[in-house]
């Protein structure tokens, strides 16, 4: 690890709130559904050998402190936080596997150790009424302990009143506006790293390309931080994705599913620009950094309708 990325770790350590533990889990599923009918429905599941149940009657045993389940939507920072009640809970003499069992929003949820955290609810708490959620954060906490997952990875439906998402990458970071930051005056070093030259032709090979290194460049130019786990999830997840899944369609004669798939990541794309310049962006990326990553994207954003008009 160069020296410049252990700074970075510790700065962001310092600047984390203080929580016993924080578990950072990939996502196997998310399925968050509010229709016009008001139905609601939730269902979370998570699985990593390197899952902890919490320590039996221990601070964060959940007979003892209840917990909560944490909705949020990065595109706008809409969240809603769902009770599990300490009345609720049950586990196994070893205290490897938790239950819980409840009678109003949040139905049953499971945490076994080396498997699988799942929670099935009857509400979303947060609205889905925006055109698109681009990503959606998950926070289980048990007293100090927070089992964190980020939505993201491969999406299956992104609209209004439906959002449907699998296989997302463990985050860096508890996807959470709750980091504190401090100023400070220090010094920093530059450093570059050659990008790949992929052109600007109207193609899903430099499309592609071209996605990969501006995920490359905000990892460069970006402190790790949530806001640079939000950028990374909604680049590489919502809009790399979607232009795979488009370049799957074509091959398989699917052209107007296609021209579906690479809207989402025009949008995708959108969002990811609003975020750049939304006043916790421009308080954390210089603009000098700032820019240039916005302009590519934008012209991402253009490429990726050319493309979808000749389609």
């Amino acid at each position: 690890m160069t020296n410049r990325a252990l700074l970075a770790a510790a700065a962001l350590l310092w600047t984390l709130p203080a929580w016993g533990a924080d578990q950072f889990l990939p996502g196997k599923s998310l399925l968050l559904r509010s229709p016009a009918s008001g139905r609601q429905r939730a269902v979370f599941v998570a699985k990593s050998a390197s899952l902890v149940a919490p320590t039996p009657s221990g601070p964060d045993d959940p007979r003892t402190t209840g917990a909560t389940l944490e909705f949020r939507s990065l595109l706008d920072d809409e969240s809603a936080t769902l009770s599990l009640p300490a009345a609720g809970w049950t586990a196994n003499p070893t205290g490897t596997v938790y239950h819980f069992h409840g009678t109003d929003v949040v139905k049953v949820a499971l945490v076994k150790t080396g498997a699988t955290l799942r929670v099935v609810a009857k509400s979303t708490g947060i609205t889905l009424d925006e055109a698109t959620q681009g990503s959606i954060g998950v926070i289980l906490t048990s007293g100090t302990t927070r089992y964190c997952a980020l939505f993201g990875g491969t999406i299956v439906h992104d609209e209004p009143g439906k959002f449907i998402a699998k296989n997302a990458p463990a985050p860096l970071v508890c996807p959470t506006s709750t980091v504190t930051t401090t100023s400070s005056t220090t010094s920093t070093t530059t450093t570059s790293t050659t990008l790949p030259e992929c052109g600007t032709a109207a193609t899903f090979p430099s499309i592609t390309c071209r996605l990969t290194a501006l995920g490359t460049r905000v990892e460069q130019d970006v402190a790790e931080s949530v806001l640079r786990a939000n950028l990374l999830a909604m680049l590489r997840g919502r809009v790399l994705q979607n232009v795979r899944q488009a370049e799957e369609s074509v091959t398989g004669g699917g052209r107007g599913r296609a021209r579906v798939r690479l809207g989402r990541a025009a949008r995708g794309l959108k969002n990811f620009v609003r975020r750049l310049n939304s006043r916790r962006g421009h308080k954390a990326i210089p603009q000098s950094s700032g820019q240039p990553l916005t302009d590519e994207a934008r012209a991402i954003r253009k490429t990726i309708a050319e493309l979808a008009a000749t389609l």
